[in-house]
């Protein structure tokens, strides 16, 4: 009697384990993934999010190379990230973020077209409202030597104070401090700006963002940071995620 209750026992035991182990697959390959968002993009969001995806301009001193872009659509909002990656930033050579990491945020409508821009500077948001008059297809953003700050093209009329201040103090600060030591890391990087104020304000090199994107480094979902880190491979400045 005894081993015929331990047996019924135990195979009551195994019953339990066998459904906990089969829900918990269940579960496991039925949630959404971060990790693997890029699934759960239709080729219609993948062809916005390129229609979309911001023209820069540089100044033509800017010594740094756009390395990575990776797009990121949000999954409840009609606004799509753009992360931009250069090679580095002119403040930190020998900082343990081998690269300099901005955003460009951008709000479209029903019908694909730009209705709001924002941009990450130092810090601070910065936006720029679209109207149907408005050439609002692919949104023109410029980029601060060195330092990569992003100003939305109406910058210099729309704005008071911030960033136009911070712009001719960062000028100021670059074009007459000598900037690093020489090292390994920075021997060839510029130690100063050259030039005006104008020219450092004058963003000319054109980089069409929509030819460094890789169609794999378009995702979807809320948890940006943990998603680019798992694809990029390196250290960086984590920044908000959303405007």
């Amino acid at each position: 009697m005894a081993k015929k209750k331990i047996f019924t026992i135990t195979v009551c035991s195994l019953s339990i384990l066998i459904i906990g182990l089969v829900i918990y697959f269940y579960l496991i390959n039925d949630r959404k993934d971060d990790n693997d968002s890029t699934m759960f993009l239709s080729s219609q969001d993948t062809s916005l999010s390129l229609s979309l995806a911001p023209i820069l301009y540089c100044n033509k001193q800017e010594y740094f190379n756009l390395q990575d872009v990776y797009v990121i659509m949000h999954p409840e909002k009609p606004i799509i990230a753009y992360h931009l990656f250069w090679d580095d930033d002119i403040d930190f050579p020998n900082d343990q973020h081998p690269n300099d990491h901005e955003i460009i945020w951008v709000k479209y409508n029903d019908a694909g077209a730009v209705v709001n821009l924002w941009t990450y500077w130092h810090g601070k948001i910065l936006e720029q409202n679209f109207t149907a008059g408005d050439n609002n297809t692919r949104p023109v953003v410029y980029v601060q030597w060195g330092k990569h700050g992003l100003l939305p093209s109406n910058w210099n009329d729309k704005f008071s104070l911030r960033p136009k201040t911070e712009i001719f103090l960062h000028y100021l600060f670059w074009r007459y401090r000598y900037a690093h030591k020489s090292g390994e890391i920075d021997k060839n990087w510029p130690k100063r700006y050259n030039g005006s104020f104008a020219s450092y304000i004058s963003f000319e090199r054109q980089i069409d963002t929509k030819t460094i994107i890789k169609k794999e480094n378009i995702l979807t979902g809320l948890d940006v940071s943990v998603m680019i880190q798992s694809r990029y491979g390196e250290n960086f400045k984590h920044k908000i995620e959303w405007p």
